[in-house]
Formats: C-alpha cells, sequence, structure tokens
C-alpha cells in the first residue's frame, strides 16, 4: 500500500511535470528468380542433385504457351461482326442476301441453302451452291441470271453463317464435340476445349479432316512470331487431334522468359534461345549451368560459357540456368556543403574530386575550404582505411595534390565554415502588437524578439506566456518515454504476477485483470500525448526580465504565445464536479473546491496541486487533524495565491480501482485542458 501511495504522489507529480509539460490466392506453385537460385544453389551444395530434384524445379516453372488458354473467350458462334472473305466455303444452313438492279421486280432477296446444298432464286429456280467459294456463288449466279436478263447488276453477300460440329480429342483439358462457328479455325477451337492439358503438345497438334492429316499446327509460330497462317479454318465434322507433349527443357535465371520449352526435332542450345528471345541485355553470356539428363539414367551438372555449350543438343528434361552480368559500376558518395548531395558514377583513378563537385552542382556559399575524403581498401589481411585532407580552393584550382582521383566507395564530405549558423526564424503570436515569424541574429534574445514585434498590447496575459522550442521537445519526448517505461513496470508488474500466482476462474483473477487493461490504457494515452517543448519564462510587461536567466537566447524554431488574460480558474481531480469558474480575488483556495462541490471521499485532503498560468506546479500540504490548523502550507518563500487562469488539482489517495478509475478520469481532463509545458515543482 506503501508503494502504492509512493507512486500516487509520483504519478500526480509527473503527470503535473513530466506528462503536463502538455495539456494472398495462388492456382499453382511457381518460383519466382530469386526462388529459382536458391534452389538451384542448395541442389549444387548438397555434392549430389538428387537431394533437390531438378524435376520440382521443372515442374514449378511455368510452361510456355499454356497461359494463352486460360482467359478464352465465353462464346464463339457469334459471326454477325466478323468480315467474310471471298474464299469462304458456302454449306447447307448458311444464308445468303441476293441484291439486283435492273429487273421489273429488283430489290433484296435472302435465300437459304437447303440441306441439298440448293439455293431457291426467284426468276432462275434451284441453283447448287453449297461446296463452293463465295466468290464461285457470284460467278454462278451472274451467269443464271444472264440467261434472263440483260443490262441489271447483282450483289451477294453472307447473311446469318451456320453452325459446325467438330471434335476435340486427346490430350487436351476439355475433350469433346463442340458446335462452333463456320468461321471458326484451328484456334478457336482449341480455345473453346481450354487448350491442352499438362501432358499436350503445342507444337504437333493434328488436324484430320475425311481420315487424313490436312494439317499439324504449331502455337509456338502464332505464340512466338504472330504467324497464323497454319490456323486453317475448320468444316464440319473436322477433328483436331492433341498428341502427347514432345520433349520439354527448362530455362531458369536471366532469360527473356522463365520457364519450361518444347522442343519440335533436334535442337541445339543456341537455337532453343534465339527462337524464345532468350537472353536479356543483362544476361551474362560467359556462364551457363546445364543439368543435362544422360541416356535417359542419370542427371549431370556442369557449366560453361554460351559458346561452349551452344553447340549442344537438347534432350528431354534438360534445364538450362543463366546469370546476369556482373556489376562492375564504381561510385562515391558526397554530402555536406554542395548542392545536391548523393552518389555519383566514377571512373576508378581516373574521376577527380573537381569532377564530382561540379555533378553535385558546386559547393554552397556555406562550405568551407576543407574537405575531407575517407577510403576503405580491401586486402588479403582486411580492410586498410584512409582519411586525405583536402583544400577545396587548390583542387578546384588544379592542384593535383589536393585534386586527387577518386576510387570506389570513397566518401567526400564537404565541411561547413567555422561557427556558421543559419538564420533563427522565430514566431511570436498573441497579444502583441506585430506578431508575425522575425528572422533573428544569433544571439538575441526574447526581448529583443519582443522589441521588433513592438511590445505587449494593454490585453496582453504577460504571466501566461508560452515559450516553446525544438530541441527540448525532443528531449521531453524522450523522457516522457522513459516516464512510461518506469508507469509500466510499477502498475503492471506487481499486478500481473498476482494474476499469474491467483485461480484464473476466480472473480479476484478477472478483477485484477480489469485492473490491468485500465492501468495499461493510462500509460499507452500518457505515451500518445503531443509534447510542445514548452520552457517556463516568467516575463513582465515592463521588460525587467531582460537580461535575466529567463531572458533566453532564441534559436530556430522557437515559438512565443502571449494570450488574453483569462477570467477563470480550473478545479480538477478528486472534487464532485471538476469545472471552470469564474475568478474571484477574494476567493481563496477552500472557496473554489467548495463551489466545486467538495473534495470526494477518496480524495487526499492531505495534499493539493496549484498549477500556475506559467507552467509552475505549486505543492500545497496541510494538517487534517481535529485541533490542527487546517491552512494550506507551501515552500517557504512560495506564494500560493490563486490567480487568474490557475489550476486547482484534487488529487486521489490511490486505495482500490474505483479510485483508480477517478484519477484515469483526472488525467483524461488534464490532458484536454492543459498545454505542454515545462514545469517547474516548488
Amino acid at each position: 500500500m506503501r508503494a502504492l501511495k509512493n507512486f500516487n504522489l509520483m504519478l500526480l507529480i509527473v503527470s503535473l511535470g513530466l506528462v503536463f509539460l502538455n495539456v494472398f490466392t495462388a492456382k499453382a506453385e511457381t518460383m519466382n528468380n530469386d526462388e529459382i537460385n536458391r534452389y538451384f544453389d542448395d541442389a549444387l551444395s548438397a555434392g549430389s542433385i538428387n537431394k533437390n530434384p531438378v524435376e520440382n524445379a521443372l515442374k514449378m516453372l511455368p510452361r510456355f504457351g499454356m497461359d494463352f488458354f486460360e482467359n478464352p473467350p465465353l462464346i464463339y458462334t457469334s459471326s454477325d461482326y466478323v468480315p467474310i472473305t471471298t474464299d469462304y466455303l458456302i454449306g447447307p444452313g448458311d444464308e445468303m442476301t441476293v441484291t439486283i438492279w435492273g429487273i421489273p421486280e429488283e430489290g433484296s432477296y435472302n435465300i437459304q441453302i437447303n440441306r441439298d446444298g440448293m439455293a431457291i432464286l426467284q426468276h432462275v429456280g434451284a441453283v447448287r451452291l453449297a461446296g463452293h467459294t463465295l466468290n464461285e456463288a457470284r460467278q454462278i449466279l451472274q451467269t443464271r441470271f444472264s440467261r434472263y436478263f440483260k443490262d441489271y447488276q447483282l450483289e451477294v453477300s453472307m447473311g446469318s453463317l451456320r453452325s459446325i460440329m467438330i471434335y476435340v480429342i486427346g490430350n487436351v483439358k476439355r475433350p469433346g464435340a463442340y458446335m462452333i462457328s463456320s468461321l471458326s479455325t484451328l484456334v478457336n477451337a482449341l480455345l473453346a476445349a481450354g487448350g491442352p492439358s499438362e501432358t499436350g503438345t503445342l507444337r504437333n497438334i493434328e488436324l484430320k479432316r475425311n481420315v487424313r492429316t490436312a494439317a499439324v499446327f504449331d502455337m509456338y509460330s502464332m505464340l512466338l512470331k504472330g504467324d497464323r497462317g497454319q490456323d486453317i479454318r475448320l468444316q464440319p465434322g473436322d477433328v483436331i487431334f492433341v498428341p502427347p507433349v514432345g520433349p520439354l527443357v527448362g530455362l531458369a535465371g536471366e532469360v527473356q522468359r522463365p520457364g519450361v520449352y518444347e522442343l519440335n526435332g533436334k535442337t541445339k542450345v543456341k537455337d532453343l534461345l534465339d527462337m524464345v528471345n532468350g537472353l536479356t541485355a543483362l544476361t551474362f553470356n560467359g556462364r551457363v549451368q546445364y543439368y543435362r539428363v544422360q541416356n535417359h539414367s542419370y542427371r549431370t551438372a556442369f557449366e560453361g560459357s554460351l559458346a561452349e555449350v551452344g553447340n549442344s543438343y537438347l534432350s528431354d528434361g534438360d534445364v538450362l540456368r543463366l546469370f546476369p552480368i556482373m556489376n562492375m559500376t564504381a561510385a562515391v558518395n558526397i554530402g555536406g556543403k554542395v548542392a545536391r548531395p548523393g552518389t555519383y558514377a566514377i571512373i576508378p583513378r581516373q574521376t577527380r574530386i573537381s569532377d564530382v563537385l561540379a555533378r553535385a552542382g558546386g559547393l554552397l556559399d556555406t562550405a568551407a575550404d576543407k574537405a575531407y575524403v575517407t577510403r576503405t581498401t580491401p586486402t588479403p589481411e582486411g580492410p586498410v582505411q584512409e582519411r586525405f585532407d583536402i583544400s577545396l580552393r587548390l583542387a578546384l584550382g588544379g592542384d593535383v595534390a589536393n585534386n586527387i582521383t577518386l576510387e570506389q566507395g570513397d566518401n567526400i564530405n564537404i565541411l561547413v565554415i567555422p561557427d556558421w549558423e543559419a538564420q533563427n526564424m522565430v514566431t511570436i503570436e498573441g497579444k502583441v502588437k506585430n506578431p508575425g515569424t522575425y528572422s533573428m541574429l544569433n544571439g538575441e534574445k526574447i526581448s529583443d524578439l519582443l522589441k521588433l514585434a513592438g511590445g505587449f498590447t494593454k490585453d496582453a496575459f504577460v504571466k501566461g506566456a508560452v515559450f516553446t522550442r525544438l530541441s527540448t521537445a525532443e528531449e521531453q519526448k524522450k523522457s516522457l518515454q522513459q516516464m512510461a517505461d518506469q508507469m509500466e513496470r510499477d502498475m503492471l508488474e506487481p499486478l500481473q504476477n498476482a494474476v499469474s500466482s491467483t485461480n484464473t476462474a476466480s472473480g479476484s483473477a478477472t478483477g485484477q485483470t480489469a485492473e490491468i487493461s485500465r492501468r495499461r490504457e493510462l500509460i499507452n494515452r500518457l505515451r500518445t500525448i503531443e509534447i510542445m517543448g514548452r520552457m517556463i519564462v516568467k516575463l513582465d510587461k515592463d521588460m525587467k526580465f531582460k537580461d535575466t536567466k529567463y531572458d533566453l537566447k532564441l534559436q530556430n524554431g522557437d515559438k512565443l504565445i502571449i494570450p488574453d488574460v483569462p477570467d477563470s480558474i480550473n478545479v480538477m481531480g478528486a472534487v464532485y464536479a471538476p469545472s471552470s469558474q469564474v475568478y474571484n480575488d477574494k476567493m481563496g483556495i477552500n472557496d473554489y473546491i467548495n463551489e466545486a462541490g467538495g473534495a470526494v471521499k477518496s480524495a487526499h485532503k492531505r495534499m493539493l496541486y496549484l498549477l500556475k498560468s506559467d507552467g509552475t506546479v505549486i505543492r500545497l500540504t496541510r494538517s487534517t487533524g481535529t485541533f490542527a490548523n487546517k491552512s494550506w502550507k507551501a515552500t517557504k518563500g512560495v506564494s500560493f495565491k490563486v490567480e487568474s487562469g490557475d489550476v486547482i488539482v484534487v488529487p486521489v489517495k490511490y486505495l482500490d480501482q474505483h479510485s483508480f478509475d477517478l484519477l484515469k478520469d483526472t488525467i483524461d481532463i488534464m490532458y484536454k485542458v492543459a498545454l505542454s509545458v515545462g514545469v517547474l515543482i516548488r
């Protein structure tokens, strides 16, 4: 209990001080280049390629061309918007449009090719058109109409087209019979069937028509060259047969399209790379790792240059791994007072300091004449470090001893002029005659800033001046985190130890767990308080503070805020009605507490804190004995008169979780109304 009481005291003081320094769905397993490289390196390091079988890597590489069939169109029979060429072969079910001018009954006629292959036309009768091309049909009709009419014009076009039945069989994903448009080609039918399966060929697809093989289609011609010359139009009853896949080889590493490729006949390494445009601009031709299948008996691995292995014939299951070129670029780093600090490419032992300075935009006005070049050179015995002192004036003048040549990894640091500091930009806001941001000279103080700003206005509340500094904010942030860490140890560890030694099913353990959660919430809130970096300054309208310890020398980023005169004081903490009250110079501390409903039962009645508007915290104590003098006392010589803008804080005597809840609420209120201040505790 004593530890908790001491912690309560520490919490309030620190809260008012350091705290109130403030108020993925995968379809198939595939490997990328990095994974492939690690896989093969591991296979070789095993001394035997059986540890990580190359066959597994071969399966994980994507098979070239199969992605063409991944997203096929949904419809293959619609032909309303497909242009029809003159070699289109007419068949039963097709519709033709015949338009004729220059005869008594001119106009357009839609005719259907019946199942006998005949077209029935007015005036000329039945004409056999099935089995003829569109161009031949025009000539036949022209000849037939010429028997009966002269000086006429005839136009023939196709209307709705028939659907045809074809068959896709063999090693395909969805073998079967398909009704497709009569304009469809072999590739259209393959798309409808989902394409070859993993065991199907892409390079020897057969089109069988009337028992014989009408064509052999190689998908690689279309995929690699855009050549559809072998993609012929289908006819009713055609059979597309996909045989088993041919020999497969793998390409991995630094190639245009890593994957598994199907061979078609005897193929050399260089032929395969040429066919698939395998090499990139960064492929190193001095090293090819070749995993080769020997006589269907075993696999070997060897390496050579592309010229050495290029004429080797590939066999089923072989894998080629190519590597990127070596990075031979050299660069140096330059920092400090140059226009564009950074990393710059150099030619070792040729590029000089003056060259890099020119590329970096030259020296800034604040650059000193001195620079350091730090160099680390690898040797068999270990790295050797050197540092060169450089005169930039001499280096830029061409002096070889200073304008030295650079090496890979050199670091150049351009120093600043001694004792140089940038202008101090300082802001003053609030009740001054000319608020704004001012450029202050080195050594100038708060009094100089106030003079530039024209001094205070009549309604300036000088006692409540808030002065903040960036460097102070950083220091206070660190202190706040350290304080929160200490609070976490003091507040949480005892309860956590108690919970671990208590039956978790008991009500006591449940309550302690809730208490841990409440305390952690408070600590987390403290960690997130925004720190302003306030420093206490005691100013006065008569400028008597000039040249005192409060007349601080200004730094870049400083800010001074002079508020308006407040007309209230705040009472918070363990009172019945925490509130803001109108200031009355005739009222004392007890009067204000009584106006707030008085202290609650859990209040620490022997202690009180008075938070002054200038950031000072005064700790007041009194005796509560029956015959004791119950007046408040402060440190000797400290005045604790309540003034406008002050905050009276009645702390909580930390006894149980309920009082802790009240303390939490108090902290929350104080967090919302207080500023980030530098607190001086008296």
